[in-house]
Formats: C-alpha cells, structure tokens, sequence
C-alpha cells in the first residue's frame, strides 16, 4: 500500500505542533515585551520627586507600575490561551489547557483590578 505509517505521520504531528507551540510562545513573550515597552513610556509620566511628593504618590506609582505591567502579562497569557485554543483541532486536552490559560489570565487581571481598587480606597481614605 504506499504512502506513510501511522507512526511516521503521529511522529510528524508533534513535530508541527512543538513548532507550533515555540510560535506562540515566541509570540507571547514578544508581546510581553512590546506591552512592557508601552509601559515603560508610562513611566514617564511618573510623579518622581520633588518638595511635595507624598507616602501616598510613591505608592501609588508602584502600584501604577505593577498593575499596568501584570496587566500586559495577563493579557499575553489570554492571546496564548485563545491561540491554542483555535489551533487545538480535535485535541481536547489541548483545547482545555487553552480554556485554563484564558480563564486563569482573566482571573489573575481580576484580582489584579480589584486589589488595586482596594489600594485607591485605602490610599484615598489614608491621605485624602
């Protein structure tokens, strides 16, 4: 019967999908970058001194500069999960680990808004 066996076409597989998985990782650390480059033009605009510069403001620059940075890597993790998700065909347990990656990236970006909430409440209550 010609053609190849089912080994060498299973073996064919992983190698596509190792390929593919190095893609969107590539792709997810390259937008982590990108996210942090846009963060970093953020910083600048950063109240960072001065004869007025309160407890209040040093914390709420920090909290400024982790939020918008978790933010951008959950958002990365979201696209990797999506991607997965949609190149995932009829592998269920790849199609579940995409869901994982987006529901556990939605949750972390959650907790994240939430907390920092809190913090403007406290630091609002704190100093005025």
């Amino acid at each position: 019967m010609g053609g190849i066996s089912n080994e060498e076409r299973a073996s064919k597989g992983r190698i596509w999908y190792t390929g593919t998985m190095n893609q969107m990782y590539r792709l997810a650390t390259i937008g982590t970058f990108l996210a942090y480059a846009i963060q970093a033009s953020a910083v600048a605009s950063l109240n960072v001194g001065g004869p007025d510069l309160r407890p209040g403001d040093i914390v709420g620059n920090i909290a400024n500069l982790l939020t918008g940075s978790i933010i951008a890597v959950g958002t990365a993790m979201f696209l990797v999960g999506a991607l997965l998700y949609t190149i995932s065909g009829e592998k269920e347990d790849r199609k579940n680990q995409g869901k994982d990656f987006m529901i556990g990236a939605l949750i972390g970006v959650g907790i994240v808004v939430s907390a920092r909430a809190i913090l403007n409440l406290v630091l609002y209550f704190i100093y005025g």
